[in-house]
């Protein structure tokens, strides 16, 4: 398996929580746009930072092996 596979199998499984959170939250944002943009804005910077966190690893181990 190559390594971004596995850094992007090992954020969804140790932020479950979050990733379905959000999921909820564009379902709802889908529904009704105004209502529930605050919830989406709030989901979305929370899986946002981990998204980011986990390119940041990912970066840094490939810098490292020098690619």
């Amino acid at each position: 398996m190559t390594k971004y596979k596995e850094y992007f199998d090992k954020m969804v499984s140790e932020n479950k929580e979050a990733f379905n959170n959000f999921t909820k939250a564009h379902f709802e944002y889908s529904i009704d746009n105004d209502k529930n943009q605050e919830r989406f804005n709030d989901e979305g910077e929370k899986v946002n930072k981990i998204i980011h966190e986990y390119e940041d690893k990912l970066c840094k181990h490939s810098e490292g092996a020098g690619f």
